[in-house]
């Protein structure tokens, strides 16, 4: 998305648009990477700076990806130019898409989690159907030989 953005903002210019497209991918990873740090608790609930080496380790990246811009003996190594701060802006939404998303699948998945676990504290009677073993309670004697009398799963 933001190469081909970056081609119609920079027309014919292949180089501007690669780096674009480099350094929104650089630094989106580099932002997401923040929310990374637990698969379940929001990156607010963790806290941004509660990891120092962390903090660390994403300055010194986006430092290389600045030099990669913006240190002219290295552009023709990587094929790219220098960013205006108009390139900056223009980027900034993009950085954040990433992150963003993750944060919204953590949210989605603690509501499935405390959704599934309010079902199991609820019981089976809250579920609309009774279980295999409520079925056998309720049936004319005990479950059939190799079923738990508690879960009707079987045993061994």
């Amino acid at each position: 998305m933001a190469f081909h953005l970056g081609l119609q903002r920079y027309p014919g210019n292949l180089e501007a648009a690669q780096t674009i497209a480099f350094v929104t991918l650089c630094t989106s990873e580099l932002l997401r990477a923040f929310t990374a740090r637990s698969e379940y608790n929001s990156i607010f609930a963790i806290g941004v700076f509660s990891n120092r080496w962390m903090l660390w380790a994403v300055a010194a990246s986006f430092l290389l990806v600045l030099m990669v811009v913006y240190v002219p003996f290295l552009n023709p190594f990587f094929d790219t130019v220098p960013l205006t701060l108009d390139d900056w802006l223009f980027m900034v939404p993009f950085f954040f898409a990433s992150p963003i998303a993750m944060e919204l699948v953590k949210v989605y998945f603690r509501r499935r989690t405390a959704r599934r676990r309010w079902l199991l504290e609820a019981g089976p009677s809250s579920w609309g159907r009774p279980s295999q073993a409520t079925r056998h309670r309720t049936a004319a004697g005990p479950p059939p030989r190799g079923l738990s009398q508690a879960s009707g799963a079987r045993i061994a």
